[in-house]
């Protein structure tokens, strides 16, 4: 979006789905999400910070009727596998971060359901406050990185992939609709939090 009146329309419109300080437009600000361990540089629109599904999908449908890229990030702290850095200008950053509720942990069957924005160092502190026989598939980054973030840049924690590990994502499609993976789009598979195969081709990896 190069014209600055209508890149104000859609910022305006962004503040109506997800209030006026979940959508930051300032120069400065948005400098601190453009900083990158490579050379490249990228022009930003906003940085925008959902707080549920709901407003997630709010923001996927402003910006089809504006027309404007999203680039999604979790905690934007895998600093080893890339940056923040949408990969073309315009773009408006989607910061997951306040998306940050651990759902479940199961000390039976060993998993965890969690939203993009749970770190490594917040699912560790849940286990040890709930005193779980569970050990972390911790990764070498930072504690302050994104379980799911660095799962999608395909980490590799102490035992395994983290993208191996992952199962039932419910997914924004890029026309606002939601998705299950695996068996999790069946209501009462048993499975579908253990085994992230479903019946017929895994969508997972796109």
């Amino acid at each position: 979006m190069e014209n600055t009146s209508s890149v104000r329309t859609v910022i305006d419109a962004w503040k109506q789905d997800l209030g006026a300080s979940s959508v930051i437009a300032d120069t400065e600000f948005l400098e601190t999400y453009t900083e990158s361990v490579c050379a490249s540089q990228r022009q930003v629109v906003a940085v925008l910070m959902p707080g549920s599904l709901e407003e997630v999908q709010k923001v996927v449908a402003t910006a089809n009727a504006h027309k404007v890229p999203l680039y999604p990030i979790s905690c934007g702290k895998q600093w080893g596998m890339g940056s923040r850095l949408p990969v073309k200008n315009g773009s408006a950053i989607v910061d997951l971060g306040r998306m940050n509720r651990i759902i479940e942990v199961n000390a039976q069957y060993h998993y965890a359901v969690v939203e993009p924005g749970v770190t490594q160092r917040q699912l560790l502190a849940h286990i040890k406050e709930h005193n779980l026989p569970l050990m972390l598939n911790v990764t070498g980054s930072s504690s302050d990185t994104s379980l799911i973030g660095n799962a999608m840049d395909r980490g590799v924690g102490y035992f395994d992939s983290r993208a191996h590990g992952i199962s039932n994502m419910q997914v924004v499609l890029g026309n606002g609709e939601t998705i299950q993976t695996g068996f999790g789009h069946y209501e009462n598979a048993k499975t579908k939090n253990l085994y992230h195969h479903g019946i017929g081709p895994s969508l997972d990896g796109l």
